[in-house]
């Protein structure tokens, strides 16, 4: 994934973790689409385009470790930039260096690329990644932490494809 991109989604998810637990104003001002069971969707300008998100946070986190932020599963739609129902993970710490993340549902594993603490599923398994998870109830991120730390979080499923079908109306295939 570009540089410009993967900046792009740090940006968005830090700024999704603001607006959800902080709920204060800023300059992309995000408009809810609306909760959809354990999701939620959004709007949003930025710098003149639209963008569209779904997004939600684990049902448990497993870990040792003291501190952690906030942790966020997103698929993002960027028209303008002819992206759609990109998948990423925000971990809540700077991933170790070269390590790679693994999202699961059930039997089927994926692995992906970490850049900060964001992970992106490997671009070859983006559409049965999304298939997978429109059929699943659950998805499992592991990962390590730059200081070693192994994490597993878990997401509810319920409700993906509702908020799925929001993000797709509100910003639609050019």
């Amino acid at each position: 994934m570009p540089t410009s991109t993967r900046t792009f989604f740090v940006s968005l998810l830090a700024f999704t973790g603001i607006f959800l637990f902080i709920e204060t104003a800023s300059a992309a001002n995000p408009k809810s689409l609306g909760r959809f069971r354990d999701w939620e969707a959004y709007t949003a300008d930025e710098k003149g385009s639209k963008i569209c998100y779904a997004l939600t946070s684990p049902k448990e986190s497993i870990g040792n470790y003291s501190r952690r932020d906030p942790v966020f599963l997103m698929v993002t739609r960027r028209p303008t930039d002819n992206v759609y129902d990109e998948v990423s993970a925000i971990a809540g710490y700077t991933y170790q260096k070269n390590s790679k993340p693994t999202l699961s549902i059930g039997s089927n594993r994926f692995i992906a690329d970490a850049v900060s603490d964001v992970a992106w599923p490997q671009v070859k398994d983006g559409q049965t990644l999304l298939s997978r998870m429109t059929a699943g109830t659950a998805l499992e991120l592991k990962g390590t932490s730059s200081r070693g730390t192994l994490t597993k979080d878990i997401f509810s499923l319920r409700g993906f494809t509702a908020a799925l079908n929001a993000v797709a109306n509100a910003c639609p295939k050019r």
